[in-house]
């Protein structure tokens, strides 16, 4: 990694941790919820393998989106 993407990465966490930390487990759960119930059988197996992507970049994007609605700071 140069420099830069340590920069990055690390405004990110300072912005954003404690509110990765709070809905990481929630998106868990609904998307553990969604795999079982909701969504085909070939989703299972491809969410076996990307599940932790998924979750990361559903709840990165869950806190931007937050954020540019202002409910959170």
């Amino acid at each position: 990694m140069r420099g830069g993407e340590n920069v990055r990465f690390s405004r990110l966490g300072e912005k954003r941790s404690l509110y990765l930390y709070i809905f990481h487990p929630i998106l868990i759960l609904f998307f553990g919820v969604a795999n079982n119930y909701l969504l085909p059988p070939a989703w299972t197996e491809a969410y076996a393998y990307a599940g932790p992507f998924v979750v990361i970049v559903a709840t990165l994007l869950t806190t931007w989106a937050l954020r540019r609605l202002h409910v959170l700071r």
